[in-house]
Order: C-alpha cells, then structure tokens, then sequence
C-alpha cells in the first residue's frame, strides 16, 4: 500500500545528511530519471554533466506527460516554445552516479553553493526534477523550480528513515493533503519497457 508525504525543506539535507540520503535512495531504488525540456539549450556545465553520466543512462523517452509541477502531471501544450515536449532520461542507480550526484550538487533539490552571494542556490543549468524507483513504481519525487518533495511510502521501513534523518533540521514530513493527493496518479514505469 503506497501511501504518500509531503517533504518540506528537503533542501536542509546537506553534507553528511545528503549522503545519507543518497546512501539510502541508491540502495534502495533501481532507476532514477531527471527531465529535461526538449527545447532548452544547456550550458557547458550541464553538457558536462550530461556526459559524466551518460554511460549509466538506460534510455531518454520524449513525452507530454510526466510528473511535474503542482499538479503530478505536466501537460505540455506546444502553445509556446519552452513546453513542446519533455524529454525524460532514465539512470541505472549505481555508486557510479551517486558518485557523480554528490560531486555536481550539495541537496536533492540540485543545489550547489554560489560564491558571490554566499548560498546554496537551484543549479538550473543541469537537468532537472529528479525522480527515484523502486521497483519501478514512483519513490522519491522533486520539482525542483518548486522546491518541492514527495515521498511514496511503500512501507514503514522508508518512513522512519525520512522521519529519522530529518530530525534536528528545517525539513519536515507530512502525510500529503488527501484534498490534492495524487496517490492514485502515482508513476508505473513498466509502461516505458521496464
């Protein structure tokens, strides 16, 4: 039974905690996918990026629809340039990448350390919204424009590790509001070949 929680501040989770996190997510998951607006031109850092990791890349699907935004799925319309389509890339969760994660960003929501204003800020640069699966249903969900989190339970176990590593920071766990709970639209990726 998936249930599923709000994770507020997620991006309190650095250091020490953020490889924890990722220690967890990594051994626990078996895919994760970033997205990628299929009419954005990245910088030389995210194709940087996008090279480290291509050889853990499984394969990238063009959509319309995937998790995203406030509601779970953004629709892409094609009414203006920036939202023709997506571009989904699906990774082998391995060292390797985590390696390569923890490297390129300092929190989940992938973040990284600005000098000049002396703050972690979004890395836009780099793909985005990353999502973890486990047994290829839905686990771990971001948004990252939106700094938001979604946590898809599948047993009491992953609760008490996010109740546990949370503690003593700014983050915060909460069964989602049933009223906008989108538990019923949770992502299965078989549909994708998996």
């Amino acid at each position: 039974m998936f249930k599923e929680y709000d994770i507020r501040g997620l991006y309190c989770l650095r250091n020490n905690k953020y490889l924890e996190l990722l220690n967890y997510l990594f051994e626990e998951c078996e895919i994760l996918t970033f997205c990628e607006l299929g009419s954005y031109c990245f910088e030389n850092q995210a194709e940087n990026f996008i090279k480290n990791i291509e050889k853990y890349r499984i394969k990238s699907i063009q959509l319309k629809q995937w998790y995203g935004w406030y509601n779970p799925f953004v629709i892409c319309s094609g009414n203006a340039d920036f939202d023709t389509y997506l571009i989904v890339h699906f990774y082998k969760c391995c060292e390797e990448l985590k390696s390569i994660l923890l490297e390129h960003t300092t929190d989940l929501l992938l973040g990284k350390y600005d000098p000049y204003y002396n703050e972690h800020t979004i890395d836009f640069s780099i793909l985005q919204d990353i999502c973890f699966f486990k047994k290829n249903k839905i686990f771990l969900a971001t948004i990252t424009h939106e700094s938001m989190c979604s946590l898809y339970s599948q047993n009491n176990t992953d609760l008490t590790f996010f109740e546990n590593i949370i503690k003593d920071t700014y983050c915060e766990i909460e069964l989602a509001n049933s009223e906008y709970s989108f538990i019923n639209n949770y992502i299965d990726i078989t549909k994708y070949g998996f």
